[in-house]
């Protein structure tokens, strides 16, 4: 729980306008009620249990930040970075990367998009 929260507060502390969104977002809501709607917005979960985010692989991130490193008190954060490269390349070779990857060609330029975990916009704020 306390790597999930270390997670989410990183995450949240790289977005500038998280209090700025919250506001605009709250004002939309209370409009939306004067107009009898119960909100504005499209439904934002529940999100499915399983770890759609890279919430695991964060977390493996944050406590290997907390090793010694070799010549400083805790590893760089390249190290902790390789973490990010080895899921990545353990999800490509696996099931669920093999079917839910796509190639796009146009010209002699490819194009892979994936639905890896940690290449969506939450692991990326966390990044």
């Amino acid at each position: 729980m306390r790597c999930i929260r270390w997670a989410n507060l990183d995450a949240m502390w790289a977005q500038e306008t998280e209090g700025k969104n919250l506001r605009e977002a709250c004002h939309r809501v209370s409009l939306g009620l004067l107009l009898g709607l119960m909100s504005p917005f499209p439904a934002i979960g529940p999100y499915p249990v399983s770890d759609t985010f890279g919430m695991s692989t964060a977390a493996v991130m944050l406590l290997q930040s907390l090793d010694a490193g070799v010549h400083d008190k805790s590893v760089q954060f390249l190290t902790t970075q390789k973490i990010l490269s080895t899921f990545s390349n353990v999800y490509q070779a696996s099931v669920q990367g093999y079917t839910s990857s796509i190639m796009m060609a146009k010209d002699t330029k490819k194009l892979m998009v994936m639905d890896c975990p940690t290449n969506g916009a939450w692991y990326e704020c966390f990044m």
